[in-house]
């Protein structure tokens, strides 16, 4: 108990840092704004129209050279303009972020600053005075609260967070600075985007509930083992923090011949075509075309800046959000009964139905082809087969088969649902196009080996991946290999991205954006069984902080949304047993980043080590809520810098809690351990054990 009083006293005084500044209006909230206008500074001898001006010897002007979209829209104002002063004072020096408001001594959005300007438009040019509105985030509304259905589960439980922190709060009077910070995690929300997920809405007005909460999803995953329904019913609960209603048994099969089950896998997919049909009846062919041909752009951006304002090409930026806009049109809730549909196709009861009916016929090469309007179905036999063309269904009944294919990837147009059954064998499973290996790509993709030891190797948006869509890769056996670079391994934008592996000692290796991401409208979901498994989640990109020997990472249990653009999703790496290790860059291991949230949890009792970089195991960064649980071991916690084991940063809520054992931390260099700063609020607990 002393180590958890003590650990509460650190956050405690951690959080109050940047508490009750005059700054902001609390009660008064006008949501936040953005400048957007990116210059750089020159000397004013380039200009000698403006050698009769008055400047101040060393000051520089700043020459525009860049204007977001959800910049001021200030007519007239465009880029090569130069500014010379901000509300009269020189515009080298003006710090926008220190400027007095009209409400305070903050900027807020409505606020107007006059800027001054040279202008040259052909042969003429001028200095010209312009107000400049800050405007509010990119696209945000004030939206009135309503408690989300799902939250009714959580009313009732306590936060021993909660408890053991009231008292210190009494003690050293600190009830209505507390009241201040709550409230100000609350203001963050009051303007939303059109991604913001109700589950974030909730926790960020109920911090404490966090433990609550993450603890429920990963029981619902561990429940849910490798059921595809369950999976799927989860996930779209996380999406929508509301129950899933149960569907009754669609299409129930009545058994039959071989050709009665091809009757049947035909009759399955007309149906989940009609749930595409559904899902995507907002949208233009235009607009599927639209989405299609730009999503690589948006993917290569974010990649690249991580932040979108970042990306030097503004018309990119452009079209980046109107396949944001037209994603979101999308019916997920149709996709995700596509999903449920084109599950009939591996229920353990139609797969041993499937096997009996195929008796006699499994040492042929092909046993069976069809045709339909949904893609072709393939039942392939015990030999070693390449599979190069690319089919709706397949069954293949064993051998060590190669895929090169689309491997139960949907494809738009084509194949609206993939469904892919591999019964045994020691696979390769390797791709060069993205969306496959279980990818759902404004459809819905399932990959399923029953045994076997497999290696998955891709390059990006793969391994149970989705765009607008539902993608599962289910791994029942063997020790298995997933390798990739970017947004692989349970990742999704507007949709889900599952990859569950039942047993064995796998590898998960990827440079960064995997192993369970959820972005944009997504939950991403990476769910290991059992095994002593290694995750690795860096070594292409060097980390934005130019660091270096430091890498990229944004993994391993990661909620991550668009900023300053988009809200983020729902990130889930669940590890329920084994002697695991764990490696990855920055911003990885049970963490959310702009308006999103990640969870890492691991169940077992084995000892675990974990290595971050810089903010990892148990983080929130800018408007982002993360959390890490530990359920036993003598685990080992390492950071290739800082920043680690619980912690939060600007606007933020983190969770950090270890159940049992002697575990090691290195904190390295700092802010670690239950650290936090700018508004933010973390809860670190260790709960038993001799530690270091």
């Amino acid at each position: 108990m002393m180590k958890i009083f003590c650990a509460v006293v650190f956050l405690l005084t951690g959080f109050l840092w940047h508490l009750r500044a005059a700054d902001i209006q609390v009660q008064d909230f006008r949501g936040k704004w953005v400048w957007g206008i990116s210059t750089q500074k020159i000397s004013p001898g380039f200009y000698p129209n403006l050698a009769d001006q008055h400047f101040e010897s060393g000051q520089m002007l700043l020459k525009i050279v860049r204007m977001i979209p959800g910049a001021p829209e200030v007519e007239g104002l465009q880029v090569g303009d130069v500014i010379l002063s901000i509300n009269g004072q020189r515009a080298d020096t003006f710090d926008i972020g220190a400027a007095p408001g009209s409400r305070g001594e903050r900027l807020e959005p409505g606020d107007v600053l006059t800027l001054r300007v040279y202008q040259v438009r052909g042969e003429k040019t001028s200095i010209v005075e312009k107000q400049c509105i800050l405007p509010r985030y990119f696209e945000t509304e004030k939206v009135a609260y309503q408690e989300p259905e799902g939250a009714a589960e959580y009313a009732d439980i306590s936060s021993l967070h909660q408890d053991l922190a009231k008292g210190l709060i009494t003690e050293a009077g600190w009830e209505e600075d507390v009241q201040d910070l709550l409230q100000r995690l609350v203001n963050i929300d009051l303007f939303q985007d059109r991604y913001r997920l109700p589950v974030f809405s909730y926790l960020v007005r109920n911090p404490f509930k966090l433990e609550a909460v993450s603890r429920s999803f990963v029981r619902r995953v561990q429940e849910a083992g490798t059921m595809p329904e369950k999976l799927l019913s989860f996930s779209q609960y996380a999406l929508s923090f509301a129950p899933v209603a149960e569907r009754a048994k669609q299409l129930p099969f009545t058994g039959g011949d071989l050709n009665a089950h091809l009757d049947y896998i035909e009759a399955v997919l007309a149906e989940a075509a009609r749930c595409n049909a559904a899902a995507l009846a907002k949208l233009s062919q235009a607009d599927l075309d639209y989405i299609q041909q730009y999503r690589d752009e948006l993917l290569d951006s974010f990649i690249a800046w991580k932040m979108l304002s970042y990306e030097p090409d503004t018309e990119r930026i452009q079209r980046s959000l109107q396949v944001l806009r037209l994603a979101e049109q999308i019916d997920r809730d149709e996709l995700f009964r596509q999903a449920q549909v084109a599950a009939l196709l591996i229920a353990p009861e139609f797969l041993a139905s499937f096997q009996q009916a195929a008796v006699g016929s499994e040492e042929k090469a092909v046993v069976a082809r069809r045709e339909t309007p949904f893609g072709n179905i393939l039942i392939a036999g015990k030999t070693d087969h390449i599979h190069q063309q690319d089919y709706a269904v397949i069954y293949d009944l064993g051998g060590n088969d190669q895929y090169f294919n689309n491997q139960g990837g949907s494809i738009p147009g084509k194949i609206p649902t993939a469904v892919v059954v591999d019964f045994d064998g020691n696979d390769a499973w390797e791709s060069t196009d993205t969306l496959t290996q279980g990818a759902g790509n404004l459809g819905v993709g399932i990959l399923l080996d029953l045994q076997g030891d497999d290696q998955y190797i891709g390059i990006r948006n793969i391994q149970g991946a989705a765009f607008a869509g539902v993608g599962m890769l289910l791994d029942l056996s063997g020790n298995d290999t997933y390798r990739a670079m970017y947004m692989a391994q349970g990742v999704a934008f507007f949709g889900a991205g599952i990859l569950a592996d039942k047993q064995g000692d796998d590898r998960y290796e990827a440079h960064q954006n995997a192993q369970a991401v959820g972005f944009v409208r997504g939950i991403g979901l990476l769910t290991d069984g059992a095994g002593n498994d290694s995750y690795y989640c860096k070594g292409s990109k060097q980390t934005g902080y130019r660091t270096r020997g430091h890498y990229e990472g944004w993994g391993q249990g990661m909620g991550f949304g668009i900023r300053p653009y988009a809200s983020g999703g729902v990130g889930i790496l669940f590890d329920q047993s084994g002697r695991d290790r764990f490696e990855a860059g920055t911003f990885s291991q049970g963490g959310g980043y702009y308006y999103a949230f990640g969870i890492l949890a691991n169940a077992g009792i084995e000892d675990d080590l974990y290595i971050g970089t810089r903010y990892a195991q148990g983080f929130g960064v800018h408007q982002a809520i993360g959390a890490f649980l530990e359920f036993g071991g003598n685990d080992v916690y390492q950071t290739r810098m800082a920043v680690a084991q619980g912690l939060a940063w600007d606007e933020a809520i983190g969770l950090f809690i270890d159940e049992q054992g002697d575990d090691h931390y290195h904190g390295g260099s700092g802010f670690s351990l239950g650290a936090v700063s700018h508004n933010a609020l973390c809860m670190f607990l260790d709960r038993q054990g001799n530690d270091r």
